[in-house]
């Protein structure tokens, strides 16, 4: 069984932008990563299809409205870290303090930023056309067509003379990081006494039939500032290799896809007896190779075994009874303790999934403490088929409820995430798959990628190189030719290692390690 991730295990969901609640948190390996929450936005316009956008009447715009430019020296801080929107190569950097969720319409798959001060927000949206000739310069203005119509028309008989909304800025010639792009607001009016709305696009073209548009939504009194900070935001987005990035998440992907399609219950049945429980141990290796002289981070038990839904909250239904506690299953529990510069980081989760895969549910449970404070965290999960649900407890904090989304195929269960390397050792083919899996620690839907190899040199091993997501390190570990874990070695340099638990607690209480 492979190691989890303390970015699951320990960590809040992360509102993007801003700063998780454990930083302290040591990611190990994650079980599973898309985007969340159910924001309303609006739907992006759509791109044209096999037609000529139409003209727009001829308008006069404000004076330096056309190619007008943001000109504020916005001193909005970014986040630490991209954003990434991984279908189309895209990753850029939110203000600091942003949350970044998702919706769905339709098939069309929407992300939502808000900063802090939710002065404005903008949604992402990644729409196809059937024209690869169709350029951004059509889409913006058949997008700024569309917006000026719903505001409605003004009319001199039956010649449509003008809009309710006013163009105030259109550039259809920019260039955003040696990119091709598309830019324009629009001033809607909005109820007696409200003060009006200004819409925009930014729009970019990223392969021959398809699009990436932010779209942006504010009052007109915040419109100076939070221009400024919607195009400084804009302006880090990066499509670097999106075309051969795309090539390749989709091999790894449908690799995955087979791998997962081959699986049947008697698979899952004998990977889960065989995991049975193991503990571990992660710590950072000593030049003198000794263990008293290294530097032990955290410990944690994981269990594997067959059994009820209903075992989740402690009750051990039986499986000839009725109802949703007795659906019969695999369960995983892992008991985790991490230390942190005087901080104590514990973790309980135990995930639930069906044989048949359509079902999993789960509970996760956070404290850390540091002296007399203590600060906790509580998140629990359920998923039927591509439907899922996470209600997520901060002390201090309101509740959240987040629904990310599942689409297309090669998605795994939180519970299968842990096995993932011992159904690739079962398949024995070594390559590159893919799997999307869903990560506390950024409550998203992310792709995680796992190489396969099994060095002709060394009979019997096989290595499992794993990356939680396309800008990240990869996590290597090594295996025995029965699949149990030999060690991990993560991107910082610490292992994890299996241990008897005997010479763990002799460990940890010879370094005056708390456990209690």
């Amino acid at each position: 069984m492979a190691p989890h991730c303390f970015g699951s295990v320990f960590a809040r969901p992360r509102v993007h932008g801003a700063r998780p609640l454990c930083v302290l948190a040591v990611c190990l390996w994650a079980s599973a990563g898309a985007l969340a929450q159910t924001t309303p936005s609006t739907p992006a316009p759509r791109t044209p299809a096999k037609q000529p956008s139409r003209e727009l009447p001829k308008l006069p715009l404000p004076p330096g409205a056309k190619g007008a430019k943001s000109a504020l020296a916005v001193a909005t801080p970014l986040s630490d870290e991209p954003f990434v929107i991984e279908s189309v190569g895209l990753s850029f950097y939110l203000p600091l303090g942003a949350q970044a969720d998702a919706t769905s319409i339709g098939s069309q798959s929407t992300v939502t930023v808000e900063p802090s001060d939710k002065g404005w927000y903008a949604t992402i949206t990644t729409p196809r056309t059937s024209n690869p000739d169709t350029t951004v310069q059509q889409v913006g203005e058949e997008a700024t067509r569309q917006i000026l119509e719903s505001s409605g028309t003004l009319s001199k008989g039956t010649e449509v003379i003008g809009y309710n909304g006013t163009p105030i800025s259109q550039d259809f010639d920019l260039s955003i990081n040696d990119r091709a792009a598309a830019r324009f607001y629009i001033e809607l009016p909005r109820g007696k006494g409200q003060d009006p709305l200004i819409r925009g696009q930014t729009i970019f073209k990223v392969g021959n039939d398809r699009f990436v548009i932010f779209e942006f939504f504010c009052s007109k009194v915040n419109f100076e500032k939070s221009r400024g900070e919607y195009e400084l935001m804009v302006g880090t987005a990066n499509f670097a290799g999106a075309e051969d990035a795309a090539t390749a998440r989709v091999a790894a992907v449908d690799a995955g896809v087979k791998l997962l399609s081959q699986l049947t219950e008697q698979d899952l049945r004998e990977v889960a007896t065989k995991a049975g429980e193991r503990w571990e141990r992660l710590y950072r290796p000593a030049n003198t190779e000794a263990a008293a002289d290294e530097q032990e981070v955290a410990y944690r038990r994981m269990r594997v075994w067959l059994g009820t839904r209903g075992e989740l909250q402690g009750s051990k239904a039986a499986p000839s009874k009725e109802g949703v506690e007795s659906q019969q299953g695999i369960l995983v529990r892992v008991d985790a303790r991490s230390l942190d510069e005087g901080r104590v980081l514990d973790s309980q989760g135990i995930y639930f999934v069906s044989f048949d895969r359509t079902e999993e549910a789960w509970t996760l449970k956070n404290a850390v403490r540091e002296g007399k404070k203590s600060l906790n965290y509580t998140e629990t999960g359920a998923r039927s088929g591509k439907s899922m649900t996470i209600n997520t407890d901060t002390s201090g904090e309101p509740g959240r409820t987040i629904k990310p989304i599942i689409q297309g195929d090669g998605y795994v269960s939180r519970v299968e995430s842990f096995l993932i390397p011992q159904l690739l050792i079962r398949g024995g083919i070594p390559g590159t798959y893919g799997f999307y899996t869903y990560q506390s620690d950024t409550a998203t839907i992310r792709l995680r990628r796992d190489d396969l190899s099994q060095p002709p040199d060394r009979p019997g091993l096989s290595i499992v190189a794993t990356k939680l997501k396309d800008d990240a390190k990869p996590m290597v570990s090594q295996f025995n030719q029965d699949g149990d874990l030999i060690q991990t070695q993560m991107p910082d340099g610490s292992r994890w290692e299996p241990i008897k638990l005997d010479r763990l607690v002799r460990l940890w209480r010879d370094k005056n390690l708390p456990m209690d």
